[in-house]
């Protein structure tokens, strides 16, 4: 199930698209194992982004699974020989509506999270 996102971060002008939000996010709901997914890609060059997420259903319980596609620069590729793209892996710890995290720049991001009502 989609889920309606509000992004509230800075913006960017690019060309004829103006006021971009440099997060681009979008967020989808399993009822079925009560979990949450959410996609951030930070368009920015080189800063990261601090934001808190908030939930208005239900509380965040558990580890949330991480998993973040970048690279040291943002016209690194993969190649056969060799792998400057690289996705990383890690947990954190979530309680309540609330989290906080910095997502790095020019870098897709997926958060995955428990739900309970």
């Amino acid at each position: 199930m989609s889920l309606e996102t509000l992004v509230q971060c800075d913006k960017y002008n690019a060309g004829e698209f103006t006021q971009v939000p440099y997060l681009d996010v979008a967020t989808v709901y399993n009822p079925k194992n009560q979990e949450l997914i959410i996609n951030v890609v930070n368009r920015h060059l080189d800063q990261a982004i601090e934001t808190t997420i908030i939930n208005q259903t239900g509380q965040l319980e558990g580890k949330a699974s991480i998993y973040e596609i970048n690279s040291p620069e943002i016209t690194d590729e993969n190649s056969p020989t060799g792998q400057k793209v690289k996705t990383i892996s890690k947990e954190m710890n979530v309680k309540g509506n609330t989290l906080v995290y910095r997502f790095p720049a020019h870098c897709f991001t997926m958060i995955k999270l428990k739900i309970v009502p």
